[in-house]
């Protein structure tokens, strides 16, 4: 009892802590998102107090830098901070004014300034960052008009067009002339007016030109189209007697949205759309009994006879989703969403996230999705419009509103109904509270699931730990007395133990898992581990044993994971230190039946608590008390990630899930957050993104329809990552290198002063730095311009070749000095996330190379080579001149003892050479020996018979003689003479084979002779023969020849084309024996030799039908060494020295062909001499 109690608590202890990080395999539930809330406007402060936010125009360059335009100067802003332009009268590269009214940037980059106070015109090139100014000159008709600036726009032909209060101004960039247009009552394609409120080029490149000054109330005004054709202007103006007609002449704001429809708007009730092909204005008025339709803003309660005179529309803009925001001088700002055919209507309001003010002036969006609202009048400010882009679908039901209970644990059956498991730890002296709720697909209430139908009441009065589902979906609770298992239908939940012996009243809270084989694994609390298999109902136990280092490592187990390969990983531990509750992570081996363990060395306390894989096979797994692991089971690299090495948060980990296919998604108590597993990179989202924050658990599931669920107190967020975050995630953020700069130095944004000595071209357009050895500490700037929340954007920085890792130590948008680098080449790279988590891991980068002192370049190290080389040179030089000084007397002396030792060295050589040619000659020759020995033997066997016959006839005439019989010893005699005489006949045949095979060992001296061929060839054919059936008395063969009886007489030196022949034919009867040792008994070994006369000259051909030679070994045949034939039995020399004979020597050719299996033939060509030609004499 005492041991159970004990579990118990620890139990609850650890739970408590764990805020209830035990979960099944959870699942997720398709569901719509909650309403968005409305457009919430966030105050933006510039510099400058009022009149620094009190703002005309907004712009964004092709980096990526917001301008804003404002009545104290030109504010640049890179997400974090701001630069300011100002003018000074006494510095010309300065502003014009510091009213700015209009901002333009052409085709090339160049920023154009109008402005309102002081008038004129002010050209920025960001590059050089030079600013050129264009004044009214009353001498000069080719200058700008004089007065007022504001309206600006560049045409299709580059001209920069410049609209004030005094007319048109059109600027020539490459002359810096400017031609002028004017209001003439007399003529009528002239401008309608002076007063210049807009100028817009559309998509056909038409030029359209808005006037006339809602503060004045002149009725001047209209609408201009200019025809560059005829240099004139084409007007439209308003008629009272037609409604097609401008309802104002006011015209102060054109656009045309990206459907081609082209909006006018005007003072008064003037929202318009121009027909250019009718030429007719169709009104949009404002009807308060329908504020949905688009119209021009009014402020509620406006009465249109008695509204401000002067109010009109100042923006009409069309967001990146397709609305229409039309913003008006005194009236608010109207969003106008075509899809949904609704007006939502915005004005000054008191409050938090609300619209300070009804003079809106300018609506903007930047690149990054941001839309900003510039204000005027009393309440001057610039908003940035917060709008929730996407929020995290939350579920939420009363019934679970229940601060004493914590959620266990989150599942999706097969029907499409959430099951949430619920539980109160209470005090020992108090009994347990758990529930189990289920949420039908559709459905909009949960109901209490009875686990335990022999009681009334849905409520357990045991802890309950777990929900997890089995492959047969079956769901399993998991409490104090048992798992509670049961059907999808609610019914036949029975009481599971495992019938392995534990006490009666172990706790079996941790969820289970059912691998792909079908059985079950089952936490054995303060044992070990369960495997239960369900078709024949056995249970094998897999206890701790601390003396065995293959057991299972920890009793506590806390998360168990079948990977892709099926392998079983379980892991566990305790958060206080003890031997038998390490933290652990264990593989099962099926074949061993055994645990192997992957966390030896890390910490002797901890808990395991989940566990996924990546897609690259990596495992990762939480430690509820030390945060997130990385492990490589194939290399058992581990890495671990913390809120101080990462961006990963700081709160606990409590659910841990691989999305198919994607990132990984982690559970903490405040955040969700979605890992990048090859980058390993951390999206963060929280409250801002729709995240109900809860002090306990978050436990979370995939489910099988591709939803993943995290649940929380009263709910659970549900959602497709893919559906929910692909829009988002394919915008990325846009990073910057928006400076460079070296220590004590300025910062080199842009070519000017010391820059030029670094950048040939600004920051932006560079993508390789050089730098000399005294700049080899330096900085950078780096921006993310992503605008919407740039305080929640993430910006790492990596020198690679010099950082060991990605940095995020940024200050005010620089980094940290890198002190004293070394000479080498170096890679700058950038990567980041905006405040949505959306990463751009390809990020960019720059090149940098620090160059080496002068005196450690390679130029320098071959100029230290060749002074070094030259100090030899010379030192040896001298040291040679000195030496045969000295030994000049003696050398005299020394000269014919050296000239004899030099003779007597010359004659060794010239012995040695001659015995090297002795002996290749006698190698030639050992392949002649047995064949001569054949050929020799016959005349010795006559000289021997005859020589022991006549010495036997010796003795018989010595007896005859001694008898006194002459005659008969005469007779003796006479056949005594005749023996002699045959053993002199055999005697000089044999003389005869000798001096041929001397012939043969003879060196020849390169000495051509005529040669019978055919004799030759004949004769070597033999004597190969013999050889080899001397060497193998088995071997036969038969010898076929074909001479051509006509062949002439060739000058050649016989003793190397016998060497020739002889290697040729050895080489056949070789490989014919060879092949007749595997052939069948029909194979006759056949060795042939032909002759022939060609036009090329004699040829010779050597053919065999043995085995032949595969492609592979013709072309090496002749190579000096190689050979086919085991080792031992060939040098690999013959038929190189015999092609170098017929090639060298004797001006021919040595041809091979042959076919596996079938035979090869040798053909050696000798070219004839040509009679009928004479030698040509060289010419000296």
């Amino acid at each position: 009892m005492y041991f159970t109690f004990h579990i118990k608590r620890t139990i609850l202890l650890l739970l408590s802590a764990l805020f209830g990080l035990l979960n099944a395999h959870a699942q997720g539930s398709a569901a719509e998102e909650a309403n968005v809330p409305d457009l919430a406007f966030e105050e933006f402060q510039l510099p400058g107090e009022a009149t620094g936010n009190s703002v005309q125009s907004i712009v964004q360059d092709p980096l990526g830098f917001l301008w804003f335009g404002s009545q104290s100067g030109l504010h640049r802003y890179d997400g974090k901070n701001f630069i300011t332009y100002n003018s000074d009268p006494i510095n010309q590269n300065t502003l014009n004014s510091d009213y700015i009214e209009g901002i333009l940037i052409d085709r090339k980059g160049i920023m154009w300034l109008t402005h309102w106070g002081g008038g004129g015109l002010t050209a920025y090139d960001p590059g050089l960052e030079e600013f050129t100014r264009y004044n009214h000159d009353p001498e000069d008709p080719e200058s700008i008009l004089p007065g007022e600036t504001g309206a600006i726009v560049e045409d299709a032909e580059g001209f920069i067009w410049v609209g004030g209060r005094q007319g048109l101004s059109r600027l020539d960039p490459a002359t810096g002339k400017f031609k002028r247009y004017s209001h003439d009552p007399d003529d009528p394609t002239s401008l309608s007016d002076n007063e210049i409120g807009m100028l817009y080029v559309d998509t056909t490149g038409t030029l359209w030109v808005s006037t006339g000054m809602p503060w004045s109330l002149n009725g001047r005004g209209g609408l201009n189209r200019f025809d560059s054709e005829t240099d004139s202007f084409e007007r439209y103006l308003h008629d009272p007697n037609d409604p097609t007609t401008l309802t104002n002449n006011k015209v102060r704001t054109l656009y045309e949205d990206s459907k081609g429809n082209f909006w006018v708007g005007t003072a008064g009730d003037g929202l318009h759309r121009f027909d250019q092909d009718n030429k007719t204005f169709t009104h949009y008025p404002y009807d308060p009994e329908h504020p949905d339709r688009p119209s021009m803003p009014f402020v509620e309660g406006t009465d249109l006879e008695t509204a401000v005179p002067w109010s009109h529309i100042s923006s009409i803009f069309e967001d990146n989703k397709g609305r229409l925001w039309i913003a008006a001088v005194y009236s608010g700002l109207n969003v106008y969403d075509p899809g949904l055919g609704i007006t939502r209507h915005y004005e000054a309001r008191e409050g938090e996230d609300e619209l300070g003010s009804n003079f809106v002036w300018k609506i903007y969006q930047s690149d990054d999705g941001t839309i900003w609202v510039s204000t005027g009048g009393e309440g001057k400010m610039v908003y940035k419009v917060k709008e929730n882009r996407f929020r995290f679908p939350f579920f939420h039901f009363e019934e679970l509103e229940d601060p004493q209970m914590v959620t266990r644990g989150i599942i999706k059956d097969s029907t499409g109904a959430i099951w949430m498991a619920q539980s109160r730890p209470s005090p020992n002296s108090q009994p347990h509270r758990s529930k189990v709720w289920k949420i039908n697909e559709g459905g909009t209430r949960p109901s209490l699931v009875r686990l335990n139908p022999d009681l009334s009441s849905s409520e357990l009065s045991s802890f309950l730990g777990s929900i997890s589902l089995d492959k047969s979906g079956n769901i399993w609770a998991g409490t104090f007395d048992g798992y509670r298992v049961g059907d999808l239908e609610e019914k036949n939940f029975e009481n599971f133990v495992p019938d392995v012996g534990a006490p009666d009243d172990l706790p079996w809270v941790a969820p289970v898992l059912q691998s792909s084989t079908g059985a079950i694994w089952i936490p054995y609390w303060g044992r070990g581990l369960i495997r239960y298999e369900p078709e024949n109902k056995t249970f094998e136990v897999f206890e701790y044993d601390p003396e065995d280092p293959r057991s299972i490592s920890g009793v506590q187990i806390w998360a168990l994971y079948e990977d892709s390969n099926g392998d079983i990983w379980a892991g566990g531990g305790s958060f206080t230190p003890s031997s038998d509750t390490p933290l652990f992570l264990d593989r099962y081996d099926p074949e061993t039946n055994t645990f192997e363990p992957f966390l030896t060395t890390i910490l002797p306390y901890g808990i395991t608590s989940h566990i996924t894989e990546d897609d690259n096979g990596n495992l990762w797994f939480s430690d509820g008390n030390f945060g997130l692991y990385k492990l490589n089971p194939a290399t058992r690299d581990l890495k671990k990630f913390t809120s101080s090495n990462s961006s990963l948060p700081g709160t606990r980990i409590s659910s841990i899930i691989q999305y198919p296919g994607g990132n990984i998604w982690i559970a903490t108590d405040y955040e969700l957050v979605e890992l990048d597993p090859v980058n390993e990179t951390f999206s963060i989202y929280d409250e801002l993104h729709g995240i109900v924050p809860v002090t306990g658990t978050l436990t979370g599931h995939m489910s099988w329809d591709g939803d993943l669920l995290f649940a929380r107190w009263e709910g659970y967020h549900a959602f497709n990552p893919g559906e929910l975050l692909g829009e988002i995630k394919s915008n990325l953020p846009d990073l910057r290198i928006t400076g460079f700069k070296l220590l004590d130095d300025s910062m080199y944004g842009s070519v000017t002063g010391q820059s030029e000595q670094v950048l040939e071209e600004p920051i932006w357009k560079t993508e390789l730095i050089e730098l000399d050895n005294t700049q080899n500490t330096f900085a950078f700037s780096v921006a993310c311009f992503d605008f919407y929340q740039p305080g929640a954007n993430t910006i790492q920085f990596m020198l690679e070749g010099y950082d060991r890792g990605w940095r995020s130590d940024i200050r005010n948008g620089d980094t940290p000095f890198y002190v004293n680098i070394a000479p080498g080449t170096y890679t700058f790279r950038l990567r980041g996330a905006n405040g949505l988590g959306v990463w751009n891991t390809e990020g960019i980068s720059m090149d940098i190379i620090v160059n080496p002192p002068w005196w450690k370049t390679w130029w320098a190290y071959t100029m230290y080579l060749i002074v070094f080389i030259g100090g030899v040179y010379g030192i040896h030089k001298i040291q040679r001149r000195r030496l045969i000084l000295q030994e000049r007397a003696r050398s005299q002396q020394k000269e014919l003892e050296q000239a004899r030792e030099i003779e007597k060295a010359y004659e060794q050589l010239k012995a040695t050479q001659e015995q090297l040619i002795l002996s290749e000659k006698m190698a030639s020759l050992g392949e002649l020996t047995a064949g001569i020995a054949h050929e020799i033997q016959n005349p010795l066997n006559f000289v021997n018979n005859f020589s022991e016959v006549s010495s036997e006839l010796v003795d018989e005439m010595n007896e005859e003689l001694d008898k006194g019989d002459i005659p008969e010893a005469k007779a003796i005699a006479g056949d005594l003479k005749q023996n002699l005489e045959k053993i002199n006949h055999h005697g000089r045949r044999a003389d005869s084979i000798v001096k041929g095979m001397l012939q043969h060992s003879r060196g020849s001296e390169g000495k051509k002779e005529p040669t019978d061929l055919n004799a030759l060839a004949d004769e070597y054919l033999r004597l190969a023969y013999h050889g080899l059936r001397a060497k193998d008395k088995t071997f036969n063969a038969t010898m076929e020849t074909d001479f051509d009886e006509k062949l002439p007489k060739v000058r050649v030196v016989p003793q190397d084309i016998g060497r020739v022949l002889l290697n040729l034919l050895t080489n056949a009867f070789y490989a014919v024996n060879e092949k007749n040792k595997s052939a069948p008994e029909s194979y006759v070994p056949t060795v042939r030799v032909a002759s022939r006369k060609t036009p090329k000259g004699v040829e010779i051909e050597v053919s065999d039908n043995g085995n032949g030679m595969p492609k592979k070994v013709l072309d090496k045949i002749f190579q000096p060494f190689f050979t086919t034939k085991p080792a031992g039995q060939g040098t690999g020399l013959g038929l190189s020295m015999s092609y170098d004979i017929v090639k060298k020597a004797h001006d021919g050719e040595l041809k091979v062909a042959s076919r596996e299996g079938d035979g090869t033939s040798f053909t050696v060509i000798l070219p004839m001499p040509d009679k009928t030609k004479t030698p040509k004499k060289q010419s000296r």
